[in-house]
C-alpha cells in the first residue's frame, strides 16, 4: 500500500518536472506567436496607416449616401401617401 503511494507521488513529482521543463519553451512559442499576430494588425508606415484612414473614410461616405437614398424615399413615399390621403377627403 505504502509502496503504491510512493510510486503515484513519485511519478506526479516526475511529471511536475516535466511540465516545469517543457513550460518556457511553450510560453516562449505562445510569446512569439501573439507578437507576429499584433505587429501584423498595426500598420507600420504612414501611407499604410493613410491608407487605412482613407478606407473608414471610404466607408463612412458610403454608409452616410445610403442613408440620404432612404431618407430621400422614404420623403417621397410620405408625400405620394399625402396625396392620396388628400385625394380620399376630397372625394
Amino acid at each position: 500500500m505504502v509502496q503504491s503511494v510512493l510510486f503515484f507521488v513519485l511519478g506526479f513529482l516526475c511529471a511536475g518536472f516535466l511540465a516545469l521543463m517543457v513550460a518556457p519553451a511553450i510560453w516562449r512559442r505562445a510569446v512569439t506567436l501573439t507578437r507576429r499576430r499584433v505587429e501584423s494588425s498595426i500598420p507600420l508606415t504612414q501611407t499604410e496607416i493613410q491608407a487605412d484612414k482613407d478606407r473608414i473614410r471610404a466607408e463612412y461616405a458610403m454608409t452616410t449616401r445610403r442613408l440620404e437614398i432612404s431618407v430621400k424615399a422614404l420623403r417621397e413615399k410620405t408625400a405620394e401617401q399625402l396625396v392620396e390621403i388628400n385625394r380620399g377627403r376630397e372625394a
